[in-house]
């Protein structure tokens, strides 16, 4: 086949994919006629739809009707012929206006991304906050709340926040809470979170008497804290966002698959389980994922980290008739703004 004809099918075939994601009807080969200017003739148009089909990038639906993409075609789209565009200058402000305040808690930072995304783009947008296993305690500090609870703050040696409710069997009040911090901060100060808990369970072990009681009270106030921190967390903004698309209203059941996905944290997390260094772009589309739930479903992700180190992906799902160049435009834009704002602040 000869480069023009080549180059005419590629063509007709990103009109396509740009056409179905604008309509959300099958496409016709009169409307991508017209769409070319007429440049090309209705039954020009066919035959290369013929071709398309033959290689599995678009399908006929019904025998009267025109054509949408595939997921391989979808694929084919995104791999050699999406355009990224520039983003609008409201859209880059939104964006931009959320790292003007302060975070000391990645959770904070990466679910108030999700929602900007959500909200820009009207999908669902989801983003994964670092596990922080290998951070260092730098100090550990309560605020006392009504009675019988505190709030635990841990404090990373690389700036990281985190704050936990702790109920307390017993209460704990004046010198005793003052001496069980000073005991904490002395003894874990500089331990690596993930490492904590057996520290903590080889003290509880080794010690006796009164020292044993010491531990107990300082495990009760620092496990759970720790525990959470230490682990992958994953938000998710907009799940309403679903609702608005024509796919999903007209599937119920595929609906309430996708909705039950977001419900279960092990699944959730497959959506952005991505080498920590696969630091570009991701798109997977359709039935690429691993569970039949997602099938109708594209997830573009970006990475986002500090120093060279990815820490965690940020990104939107919505079906696989989404707009990828805007969507891609947005997820990339966020997680470079992130690692920007991460860079800085942790270097303060």
């Amino acid at each position: 086949m000869g480069s023009n004809a080549e180059e005419r099918k590629r063509r007709i075939l990103a009109l396509i994919v740009q056409t179905y994601i604008e309509q959300t009807t099958p496409v016709s080969s009169q409307t991508i006629s017209e769409r070319l200017g007429m440049e090309v003739s209705p039954a020009t148009v066919r035959n290369v739809m013929g071709e398309l089909e033959v290689e599995e990038l678009i399908a006929q639906p019904h025998t009267s009707a025109g054509r949408v993409p595939t997921d391989l075609g979808y694929r084919y789209y995104v791999d050699s012929l999406m355009e990224v565009p520039t983003l609008l200058p409201a859209e880059i402000e939104r964006i931009e206006t959320l790292f003007v305040s302060s975070y000391h808690a990645m959770s904070v930072l990466v679910e108030r991304a999700a929602r900007v995304l959500a909200t820009l783009s009207q999908q669902v947008a989801v983003g994964l906050a670092p596990a922080l296993r290998q951070e260092a305690l730098k100090r550990f500090e309560v605020i006392p709340l009504e009675q019988g609870k505190l709030l635990g703050v841990v404090r990373t040696t690389d700036g990281f926040v985190h704050s936990h409710v702790v109920e307390l069997q017993e209460e704990l009040q004046g010198e005793e809470l003052a001496g069980l911090l000073r005991f904490i901060n002395a003894e874990f100060a500089g331990v690596e979170l993930g490492g904590i808990e057996t520290l903590l369970t080889h003290r509880l072990l080794a010690a006796q008497d009164a020292f044993f009681y010491l531990v107990r009270r300082a495990q009760q106030l620092l496990q759970h804290a720790v525990a959470e921190i230490a682990e992958e967390r994953l938000h998710y903004e907009g799940l309403g966002n679903l609702f608005i698309q024509p796919e999903f209203r007209e599937d119920v059941e595929q609906t309430r698959a996708l909705v039950q996905t977001f419900e279960e944290p092990a699944l959730l997390l497959r959506l952005l389980d991505v080498p920590l260094a696969d630091s570009g772009l991701r798109v997977t589309i359709g039935r690429e994922h691993a569970t039949t739930a997602l099938a109708g479903c594209s997830v573009v992700s970006a990475s986002y980290g500090c120093g060279g180190h990815v820490l965690g992906r940020i990104g939107i799902i919505g079906p696989t008739r989404m707009p990828y160049p805007r969507v891609a435009a947005l997820v990339g834009y966020m997680g470079q703004q992130m690692s920007d704002y991460l860079t800085h602040a942790l270097r303060e």
